[in-house]
């Protein structure tokens, strides 16, 4: 059964008093953090996947409130796993307090990817999560790598990288 380690602010969005510790974790797809952050006056969840640090953002106005945050992420999962031809994987979830904050500094570095206020046009989330997926990290004792291909490696998939807009040269 998945789990989803919130940050302090998330909780607080839905109004959960008790948390649990987290349990060892036994499916590749069972370990996920949620932090929220703020854009242009519009809250922001960022959702990363513990082991492979790939990224979703989703805005709390799509979900329609930070504690449909966790159902609207299911089916996001569910679209990309069939866009991809990937069977859709149905998740339960159960809310947990964060206390491996590894992950945490990697998630304050995406925020930091994320675009911030000023910008006229309209933010396309999915981009951006594609954007960081697709950037080199240091993941653990492993060496620098795509969150895509973490993720892919994790679970045996081939979700296709993001090709290059832009030349070097």
């Amino acid at each position: 059964m998945p789990q989803f380690r919130l940050t302090q602010k998330f909780p607080t969005d839905c109004k959960i008093k008790q948390l649990h510790e987290p349990v060892i974790t036994t499916h590749p797809l069972d370990d996920w953090f949620i932090d929220r952050m703020i854009v242009d006056r519009k809250i922001i969840a960022m959702i990363t996947h513990a082991k492979s640090t790939f990224t979703f953002f989703i805005p709390y106005a799509d979900a329609g409130s930070a504690i449909k945050m966790i159902v609207y992420f299911k089916n996001q999962l569910k679209e990309l796993f069939q866009k991809n031809l990937l069977p859709a994987l149905v998740l339960e979830v159960e809310k947990l307090f964060v206390v491996d904050k590894k992950i945490l500094g990697h998630m304050n570095d995406f925020k930091r990817c994320a675009p911030y206020s000023g910008d006229p046009w309209p933010v396309d989330w999915h981009d951006v999560a594609e954007r960081i997926n697709n950037m080199p990290t240091k993941g653990g004792e492993q060496d620098w790598l795509y969150p895509v291909e973490r993720f892919n490696n994790l679970l045996g998939i081939n979700l296709p990288k993001r090709k290059s807009r832009f030349s070097a040269f």
